[in-house]
């Protein structure tokens, strides 16, 4: 278990980005698609049947940024269309520590599962169990999902407030600003994923274990951006590293501002007897 840079911040300041953040959609960058590729709604629309998600009814930036789960939560890699996607990285985060917890990594294909479990720890805490075995400690069980990549050394956060060492684009740029969104995180739809689990792909993009399946509300899409706003070649597509993660629960930014204000309070408490 690693601690990630720039995932660990004071009260105040933690406490001010939750509730600073998520207060209107329009914070969310805007999803440029297009050549060669194909584009995230195209995906969407080729998966789902079209319209029946479009990009822009992704959560607002701020409802994002921490998670939950009471039980046994499952990802599954979607779509990865990046130039970095064999050495790409995602995982869990803890907003407290800052440790942190790797799910999948760069040899991980479309298909990919992985099941996630937090369990009360013998000392205190949360273990984290992935697969049944266990990667770490945190300190609650709210979270941040993270996306790093290695050939950058850039490490992009589900709260948009951690990703604040990235500089601003330049002029024009799509995603410009110190702070920009690289999550779009998408609520299922209680709609089926076309075609059948019959051992044959049928849908183009679309892993053949998820074909069939119900997108449940309780399910979310989690599309990333893996290029910083300001660097060349940055496109704001936002498929670079798609993943479905299933009884998993975004927490609204009051109850998540409090959960983490209290886990704050207590990890300062615990490090301050453990120095005494």
């Amino acid at each position: 278990m690693t601690v990630l840079p720039g995932s660990r911040v004071p009260l105040f300041a933690a406490v001010a980005a939750l509730l600073g953040l998520g207060i209107g959609g329009e914070a969310n960058a805007a999803c440029s698609m297009g050549p060669p590729e194909s584009s995230l709604q195209q995906c969407f629309d080729t998966w789902l049947g079209a319209g029946v998600l479009p990009v822009g009814n992704r959560l607002a930036d701020g409802a994002d940024s921490y998670w939950t789960t009471g039980g046994v939560a499952s990802s599954t890699v979607v779509l990865e269309l990046a130039g970095f996607a064999n050495t790409n990285q995602f995982g869990l985060y803890d907003p407290v520590s800052g440790s942190s917890v790797r799910i999948f990594e760069g040899s991980a294909a479309a298909g990919s599962t992985a099941t996630i479990e937090f369990v009360a720890g013998s000392a205190g805490g949360y273990d984290v169990r992935v697969n049944g075995s266990t990667q770490g400690n945190f300190t609650s069980a709210l979270f941040g999902f993270y996306l790093f990549v290695p050939t950058t050394g850039t490490t992009f956060y589900s709260n948009t407030a951690a990703n604040a060492a990235n500089p601003p684009g330049p002029a024009g740029a799509i995603d410009p600003g110190p702070q920009p969104d690289h999550l779009y995180a998408y609520r299922g739809t209680n709609t089926r994923f076309l075609g059948q689990d019959n051992g044959i792909d049928e849908v183009q993009g679309l892993p053949e274990i998820l074909e069939g399946d119900v997108f449940a509300s309780p399910q979310y899409i989690l599309a990333w951006e893996d290029l910083r706003s300001s660097v060349s070649g940055y496109d704001g597509d936002f498929q670079d590293f798609v993943v479905l993660v299933k009884d998993i629960t975004p927490v609204p930014l009051p109850a998540a501002a409090w959960l983490l204000a209290s886990g704050l309070l207590g990890f300062g408490g615990l490090a301050r007897r453990r120095r005494a």
